[in-house]
């Protein structure tokens, strides 16, 4: 909906239903995520030089554009703060606390004190792969190279580790 928004679509007459019904999707998820044990918002204020291009969308309160400013820097510029206070909760704190981010974000605020939200599209890590099938030979190394390893059972530890190794989500 924000994107077609932004391109210059007209905005459906239920948007504001729509919105409401995603954003009430939104906080169910993330309560789902929640743990009984406390949340930790950390607020950061501060002046930052921003620019609206001409790619400008006023909705209601609020205002859409794109790359407004520059999030990973912002990100990274805030890390030394936000390391600094997660480090006093922890010490000055009298739990033994574990931390899992739940989310981030940021927006702006402009001279009225409407909140602006820049969005970024980014694209991902590509990985190619090309398949080919094993050759006869192949087939056969492994199938001996299976029947080495499940025998000796000196090795187990270490061909899990290195099966861990291998799964790309580890």
């Amino acid at each position: 909906m924000m994107m077609q928004a932004m391109i210059g679509q007209t905005l459906s007459a239920d948007f504001h239903e729509k919105l409401a019904t995603e954003i009430e999707a939104a906080q169910q998820r993330r309560a789902k995520s929640l743990t009984a044990d406390g949340v930790l918002v950390i607020e950061i204020r501060g002046n930052i030089q921003a620019v609206l291009t001409e790619q400008v969308r006023e909705i209601d309160d609020f205002v859409l554009c794109f790359d407004a400013f520059d999030k990973k820097e912002l990100s990274a510029a805030l890390q030394p703060r936000i390391a600094s206070v997660l480090a006093a909760v922890r010490i000055g704190g009298a739990g033994s606390y574990e931390l899992c981010r739940v989310g981030s974000g940021s927006y702006l605020l402009d001279s009225d004190g409407k909140v602006i939200h820049s969005f970024t599209f980014e694209g991902g890590e590509m990985t190619a792969y090309v398949s080919s099938p094993l050759r006869e030979e192949q087939v056969i190394r492994i199938q001996e190279d299976i029947a080495l390893v499940l025998a000796n059972r000196q090795l187990t530890r270490a061909i899990q580790l290195f099966a861990h190794s291998l799964d790309r989500e580890t």
